[in-house]
């Protein structure tokens, strides 16, 4: 296996070892740090052209992205699809949010923002939806926001010991409860659809965000996956937790559990949650979304084709044609819950054995109508075909 190969193998599939797992950590956090610089710039440059942010939010943006902070985020995403199709009033509300967070974290400064476009935003445990103007005080500690929308102003204060208090005034509706799951010192949040990018969502999902439905039913479900993924394999938990910040749960239309990521919502994905759900099944789904996540940060190194090929594939993953990138996109989410499969096998009673069996039968038949397409291709980039050996590597091991 060639250098270049290895390099990506520790990024883009779940880690052998430890050291492998540094590595990819590593990995990581430089390829946040490029995606978030290109986009911080882009993003305070479409902010001065329209709206008005005070000009001493800047200074924080940039003492912020100094303290290296997790740049994998919706938020950053969002930056980063509003500058490739520059939508200048995306990107302002975007670098808006981020310099909410940026305060929030403690940042000093005091600063405020007002926008043509309203924005919905998560600040910690509570979403706020529609906001079009506020002020932010940041000191010692302490983080203060009054958050205007058309139809009322919220006061957020969190003291230096943790207290928080809310105000509103005007419509109780602008904010949502955003839930919070802690699993070994990691926070996952569970959010409304109105966050999300309108290309993350399937259309057969539905999106109804009520607390009960939230509170209990999906916040159990990915409690306990994540629970199960932790105590299996704290390599895959780690891969997995090191994408994955926020999931947006959806009830399913027909009873099916299904899920879904956006390269544009990083660190974001959507999960269709039924009341009886496997845990096991809500691992892999994880699995499978976390391979599209470092599938995403993966292709900031470059790109995946040369554009040659043009062709359609059959995906039996999806059950249609899809182009060459979402057919590596699909072999490498497919030979990444491979790997699950087998750490999990050495943990399951009799029962789970055989699930396991079954679901590794069915995904090494949908390798076997991926592969042809990947190893003989010639659109394929040296990144690209890196990938797919690296990935086709991992996959004879886990068929011996």
């Amino acid at each position: 296996m060639s250098d270049n190969t290895n390099a990506v193998f520790r990024l883009f599939a779940i880690p052998g070892g430890e050291h492998e797992a540094e590595e990819r950590r590593r990995f990581e956090r430089l390829l946040f740090a490029r995606l978030a610089a290109h986009s911080l710039c882009d993003g305070i440059s479409a902010s001065s052209r329209i709206g008005s942010v005070s000009s001493n939010a800047y200074d924080i943006f940039a003492e912020w992205a100094n303290t290296k902070p997790d740049f994998w985020s919706r938020t950053v995403g969002h930056l980063w699809r509003a500058n490739v199709f520059q939508d200048d009033e995306v990107a302002a509300g975007a670098i808006v949010v981020i310099g909410i967070h940026a305060s929030a974290s403690g940042i000093r400064g005091n600063w405020n923002f007002k926008l043509p476009k309203p924005i919905s935003f998560r600040l910690s445990d509570v979403v706020l939806l529609s906001i079009r103007s506020g002020h932010i005080e940041s000191n010692h500690g302490n983080f203060r926001g009054i958050f205007e929308s058309d139809a009322s102003t919220i006061s957020y204060e969190r003291l230096k010991d943790g207290t928080i208090a809310w105000q509103v005034s005007g419509d109780m509706n602008t904010q949502m409860n955003a839930p919070c799951i802690v699993i070994g010192g990691d926070r996952y949040h569970l959010v409304p659809s109105v966050l999300a990018s309108a290309d993350l969502l399937p259309c057969h999902a539905e999106s109804e965000y009520d607390d009960q439905f939230v509170n209990e039913t999906a916040s159990q479900q990915l409690s306990k996956a994540l629970r199960t993924l932790f105590e299996i394999s704290t390599d895959t938990y780690q891969w997995v937790s090191s994408v994955i910040r926020e999931v947006i749960p959806l009830r399913p239309s027909k009873g099916n559990a299904g899920s879904t990521s956006c390269q544009w919502d990083c660190g974001t994905i959507a999960l269709t949650m039924t009341d009886l759900a496997n845990p096991v099944l809500f691992g892999e789904m994880l699995v499978h979304e976390a391979s599209h996540q470092h599938f995403f940060l993966a292709k900031q190194l470059g790109p995946i084709h040369d554009g040659s090929d043009d062709r359609m594939y059959f995906s039996p993953m999806v059950g249609a044609d899809r182009p060459l990138e979402k057919m590596l996109l699909g072999y490498h989410a497919v030979v990444n819950m491979l790997s699950f499969y087998r750490s999990l096998n050495d943990h399951a009673d009799g029962r789970e054995t055989v699930f396991i069996a079954k679901r590794t039968d069915y995904l090494f038949e949908k390798s076997n109508c991926i592969r042809p397409v990947l190893s003989k291709s010639t659109a394929l980039t040296p990144l690209g075909k890196a990938m797919y050996e690296a990935l086709y590597e991992r996959e004879c091991i886990l068929r011996a």
